[in-house]
């Protein structure tokens, strides 16, 4: 039998059902749905939120079997420096492009001379030009979260006094929050870490405890 979800008549936070209206927070940040009484939580207690239970479940959302083990890893890359051929490729990329801050045009004459150096062993160098280093770094994704990228045009109704900066497009570099949090979950190195559902925490002096995220009131 799959696991029961926590009653919520046992927990912290119980809405009303009779009013669909925001709930409030009272002097001891103790949330409260109006007038509706929520159970009390004595000090040095923990209470876990009633619905937002945190239970292991599949891709389908259907609740998994106590103990169950979680699904095999995805297969990595066999390359641990892709997109990278090896590690002298990538050291080579990340001195030049991230330490010294190389130009263009000094890299592609440094690539010019280190692929004639190679012409007689019938080699090539680490890279044919820049282009070739930089689409190999573009190319570089940590948890299948690839860097996406859009323009923030400037405002076509701006006055002319406006600042200069106001009349400038501005790129915006970001990775998928979802794709992000999904990896993190998934990460094992994480597990048993951190709380997963939200959670009100007492301490002796009955003072609220703030600590991870899942301790705030977002989900009351």
């Amino acid at each position: 039998m799959p696991p029961t979800p926590p009653n919520p008549e046992s927990s912290l936070g119980s809405q009303c059902m009779d009013c669909p209206a925001s709930p409030d927070v009272d002097a001891n940040d103790f949330p409260e749905h109006n007038d509706y009484q929520q159970p009390k939580i004595s000090p040095g207690s923990k209470k876990y939120h009633p619905h937002l239970n945190g239970i292991p479940c599949d891709e389908h959302g259907q609740y998994l079997l106590p103990n169950i083990l979680p699904p095999p890893p995805l297969p990595q890359n066999e390359n641990l420096w892709a997109p990278f051929e090896d590690e002298v490729q990538f050291r080579i990329a990340n001195f030049l492009f991230q330490k010294v801050e190389m130009s263009q045009g000094d890299i592609n004459h440094l690539m010019e001379l280190w692929n004639l150096s190679m012409l007689e062993h019938e080699g090539f160098g680490p890279f044919q030009s820049c282009d070739d280093m930089y689409d190999a770094i573009d190319e570089i994704q940590l948890g299948s979260a690839p860097w996406k990228c859009f323009v923030c045009p400037p405002d076509l109704d701006l006055p002319l006094s406006a600042p200069d900066l106001q009349h400038q497009s501005y790129q915006v570099c970001y990775q998928d929050p979802t794709v992000v949090i999904a990896n993190m979950l998934a990460n094992p190195d994480f597990a048993k870490e951190f709380e997963m559902t939200p959670y009100v925490h007492l301490g002796p002096d009955g003072k609220r405890h703030w600590s991870e995220f899942m301790s705030g009131n977002f989900a009351w």
